[in-house]
This record gives structure tokens, sequence and C-alpha cells, in this order.
């Protein structure tokens, strides 16, 4: 289940300076919405860091796969590792 059918799933962005654990709200195709402490905050995607990108889209995605190319191709060979252990 994604965002538009409700899911809030905590992902690790970076707000305020400091990557934290935030609640996602919303998204579009330019803003990720998300909520710290109950405040809301945008996040341009094309602003987002290749683990914050990767902290969103595997909290949503069930596609393993693409999830580990993305990983391998954006050099987080840790993450890439442990996405080939879960399938």
């Amino acid at each position: 289940m994604g965002l538009k059918a409700g899911a809030r799933k905590p992902v690790y962005v970076e707000v305020l300076g400091q990557t934290s654990k935030v609640q996602a709200l919303s998204a579009d195709a330019e803003t990720l919405q998300v909520s710290v402490q109950g405040n809301k905050f945008p996040k341009k995607w094309a602003e987002l860091s290749a683990r914050e990108f990767y902290s969103v889209a595997s909290a949503y995605s069930e596609d393993r796969q693409a999830l580990y190319e993305f990983c391998r191709g954006s050099g987080l060979f840790r993450e890439a590792e442990a996405e080939l252990m879960k399938r």
C-alpha cells in the first residue's frame, strides 16, 4: 500500500540539516511531504540524496530487483547486498 492509499511509513531524510526518522505524509511528481514532531516539511525529490531516496523507495516498494539495481548504480553497495538477501 502506498502513500495515495494512506500508508504513512517511517523514512530517513534530512530535515533542518540532520538526517532523521520521519513520517512520509504524501507525495506528488515533485515533492515528498514528511512530518517531524507534527510539523510538515516538503522535500523535493530532485534534492534527495541516493540514500534518502532509497529509504523512501524501500519503505514502499516490494520490487527487490529494482531496489538492488538502484543501489548498485548509486554506489550504495551495502544496501544492494541487503536487497539481495531479501529475495
